[in-house]
């Protein structure tokens, strides 16, 4: 009838009852409802013969529960012997093995399709795995690439250097819009990129690898330069001619750019009249004043 004739010390520990606490108590009231209701009790099958093997969530004296594997058996007419192993560890391990497979899982999915490239590489330079995204930026598929080394499909001395540094001394490296060719596609001509090269450490904090991350900055940098070329022209233009250019905002309260022939009619400073924009009214007759002004608030109404 499942009902606990006597027990041995270590199931005693194990529950924290003393023997005339635990005799006579039914081991079906020792089982979390939860897990009952999921997992009935198996007192009939065990008494016609069947060996049972399950794990149950059992009830301590104390109110906790902790995680069982039971073994039971019939050893006599009307007499079941079951085994209990705290599977309590066995639960952490299982539950941090989970956790860390679904954390690989996740890592692995970001490896694989990030925008970013990804290398990874030994403390010789040799290719251990790259991700799709340098695959294709660098025009191979990515089994290409395990045991050759860097430097030998990319020489590069100063890189070379720098990730000797890396490797020596185990302190990350990152630089911004370095230039880079491809010698395989020399039709690229120059590109530029963002990366980082972190060193992997082991328990004793010795480097045993390094990540490469890189990002493309290619696109960035020609805009950036097209923008600069932009501004050199404009300011040829605007410091060689004779006439008096200016930029400001409307009422001209504040002036974002003067051309030098300023000083030369106004006889004044630039950085004067940065620093007082509405001082160049002073200069106009005070005949042409009022209308000056006004025209600069019908431009300032207007929007122009």
């Amino acid at each position: 009838n499942g009902v606990i004739l006597d027990g041995n010390q270590a199931s005693l520990e194990m529950f924290g009852y003393s023997m005339d606490e635990i005799r006579g108590t039914k081991v079906a009231d020792l089982i979390h409802p939860d897990d009952i209701a999921t997992t009935p009790f198996k007192l009939v099958e065990v008494t016609e013969g069947q060996l049972l093997h399950i794990d149950r969530l059992m009830r301590k004296r104390d109110g906790s529960y902790i995680p069982v594997e039971v073994s039971g058996r019939r050893v006599a007419d009307n007499l079941i012997q079951r085994l209990y192993r705290d599977i309590t560890e066995r639960r952490l391990t299982e539950e941090m093995r989970k956790e860390a497979l679904a954390q690989g899982e996740m890592l692995e999915k970001i490896f694989s399709t990030t925008h970013i490239c990804v290398v990874v590489m030994d403390t010789q330079f040799n290719f251990i795995r790259v991700n799709q995204s340098y695959a294709n930026a660098c025009g191979y598929p990515p089994e290409f690439f395990p045991s050759k080394n860097v430097f030998q499909l990319y020489p590069h001395a100063e890189n070379e250097r720098i990730f000797k540094k890396v490797v020596e001394t185990g302190e990350p490296f990152t630089v911004y819009a370095s230039p880079l060719e491809f010698p395989d596609f020399p039709d690229r001509g120059v590109t530029y990129w963002d990366w980082t090269l972190q060193p992997v450490k082991d328990s004793r904090g010795g480097v045993e690898g390094l990540i490469l991350v890189l990002l493309d900055v290619t696109e960035r940098e020609r805009a950036n330069a097209v923008v600069r070329e932009s501004e050199r022209k404009f300011r040829l233009v605007t410091e060689t001619i004779e006439d008096v250019f200016w930029i400001g905002n409307p009422g001209a309260r504040q002036v974002e750019y003067i051309s030098p022939a300023f000083e030369k009619i106004w006889g004044r400073s630039l950085e004067s009249l940065y620093a007082s924009p509405r001082t160049f009214l002073d200069a106009v007759h005070p005949d042409d004043l009022e209308n000056l002004k006004k025209t600069v608030e019908e431009a300032q109404t207007a929007g122009r």
